[in-house]
């Protein structure tokens, strides 16, 4: 026999003293420490209702003191989710159907209360489930306005005496300017010029932390453009230099020799590169050594970072980049924020990133980030895809916009079209929404798997549902069928797309003759 720890408080509308006994020894079997109260008035009733609070409230159909439904609402008006089970002999079942409708939890023929253990432990579970359930929600809604309160002190309390540093920083380089130049005071003005990008990039961060929450879906809000990634590092270089020249380490870096310029969010991974050296800088002792280097090869640029510090915890390579994680062991430990940011930042460039203890002391950090690959003298780059099931509008489309110069390349299908994606990167991508052999929605989502971020026009003849059914950051814009070419073109022109010096040959022919189905 299992009985629960807490007490069970019963309120049960019952003439008869003999069923009432019954009632009390099969409660019992759920809980030892149980209080029933026996009242058969309608006054008792509600006086003994309003000196709970009950567990349970037992009512005789037939007791005679009140009906059962004025003694239900009487009931749920006092509490809404206090259970009621009723008892009662041949009422019939559509009596019973309307009285459960009405809101009673269960019932028990008169006389026979076999079921009646089963029926109270199955509502005291679904109590508890509610309780939990509404102590979770409780607690969501205190983390909510938790995190409502830091973002408002971190808009307040932050950003106000970051103004006060960008400004300041402005009017030391005002100074230096009229007050005549000198060595000492051009360094004051390359300091102030460190005070104000650093002072900048703070403001970008604080925005990006009001706006995105900084969680992971955030952060995946990638915004990439060609990035010269050496350059970048030196940027984030400077930008801790200080610490570096405070604690007198030697800082080294090595790049491979033709790196490639990268198509990336210059200020996410600026940020990992920041943190990276922030890390490297904080484990590495005084007149330590810190040593960076930048590679590549046809698929990918890679990064490493070594400090001369103490090393990582045993086992925890991989912990290191967990939210909130920190080495309790470590003195003046951060917020555990730092590595997560840079593993969520490298993934969703669709890259790598990882940590392992170097071979004599200290740690390394690398990651790895896509590039764009290699393209022979036939490449798509400069090229636009035009993608329509519809042979002749593809041809006539094609024909327009190689009149105006561009170098174009139509295909009739989406499979087609993503076939040649995976190797070649168009500058600009042309795609009918309802393709015969795929709708707009799955070409998208394909071609992000396989192919590198280029513009993208639809085209539809519906264009609400197209911009119902893809996210506003797929797509530069949408142009309604029938087609207007000079709209289209205009389109085009907004891209700044490069015309190459073949096409603009090809536009001559193509003036005069036209394609061949507009013959």
């Amino acid at each position: 026999m299992s009985h629960t720890r807490k007490p069970l408080r019963v309120l049960h509308i019952e003439n008869e003293e003999q069923e009432s006994l019954k009632v009390r020894t099969e409660l019992r079997k759920v809980s030892s420490q149980l209080l029933l109260r026996r009242v058969c008035e309608e006054t008792e009733f509600s006086s003994a209702l309003n000196q709970g609070p009950w567990d349970f409230i037992f009512f005789n159909y037939h007791a005679g003191c009140l009906g059962a439904v004025d003694a239900l609402h009487h009931v749920k008006s006092y509490s809404g989710d206090l259970p009621f089970i009723l008892i009662a002999g041949n009422i019939g079942e559509e009596t019973v159907a309307s009285l459960m409708r009405e809101g009673v939890d269960d019932f028990l023929l008169h006389g026979n209360y076999q079921r009646l253990e089963a029926v109270v432990k199955r509502l005291l579970m679904d109590r508890d489930i509610r309780n939990k359930a509404d102590k979770a929600q409780r607690r969501a809604f205190e983390a909510f306005a938790a995190r409502e309160r830091m973002l408002a002190i971190v808009s307040h309390d932050i950003k106000n005496p970051l103004s006060a540093i960008h400004l300041e920083a402005q009017m030391m380089a005002r100074t230096v300017d009229k007050y005549g130049k000198s060595v000492m005071g051009e360094e004051v003005k390359i300091q102030a010029g460190r005070i104000l990008k650093t002072a900048e990039r703070m403001k970008e961060l604080i925005i990006d932390l009001l706006e995105k929450n900084k969680g992971q879906e955030g952060l995946r809000n990638i915004q990439k453009t060609s990035i010269d990634p050496v350059k970048l590092f030196y940027e984030s270089l400077e930008n801790v230099r200080p610490l570096i020249q405070e604690k007198d380490i030697r800082m080294k870096f090595q790049s491979q020799e033709g790196m490639p310029t990268c198509s990336l969010d210059g200020k996410k991974v600026f940020q990992v590169y920041s943190n990276l050296l922030s890390n490297a800088i904080k484990f590495t002792p005084a007149r330590g050594e810190i040593f960076a280097e930048l590679s590549f090869d046809q698929n990918n640029i890679y990064f490493s970072l070594t400090d001369s510090g103490r090393g990582l915890p045993e086992g925890k390579e991989e912990k290191v980049f967990d939210m909130y994680w920190t080495d309790k062991k470590s003195h003046g430990a951060g917020t555990g924020l730092g590595l997560f940011i840079c593993r969520s930042i490298v993934e969703a460039h669709g890259g790598e990133i990882a940590c392992l203890n170097s071979g004599t002391k200290g740690a390394t950090f690398h990651f790895s980030l896509p590039r764009e690959k290699v393209k022979d003298s036939d490449s798509a780059i400069g090229e636009i895809f035009v993608v329509d099931d519809d042979e002749d509008l593809c041809e006539v489309m094609s024909w327009a916009i190689k009149k105006e110069g561009y170098a174009v390349r139509s295909f009739s299908s989406g499979k087609e079209a993503l076939a040649v994606l995976s190797d070649t990167q168009p500058a600009l991508l042309i795609v009918d929404f309802h393709l015969g052999d795929m709708n707009g929605c799955d070409f998208l989502e394909k071609r992000r798997k396989i192919a590198h971020d280029c513009p993208v026009i639809l085209i539809s003849g519906s264009p609400d549902v197209a911009k119902c059914a893809v996210s506003s950051d797929e797509y530069v814009s949408i142009v309604e069928k029938p087609l207007d070419l000079e709209g289209l073109l205009r389109e085009i022109k907004k891209l700044n797309v490069p015309c190459s010096p073949r096409s603009l040959n090809e536009a001559s022919t193509l003036l005069s003759h036209g394609p061949a189905s507009a013959v």
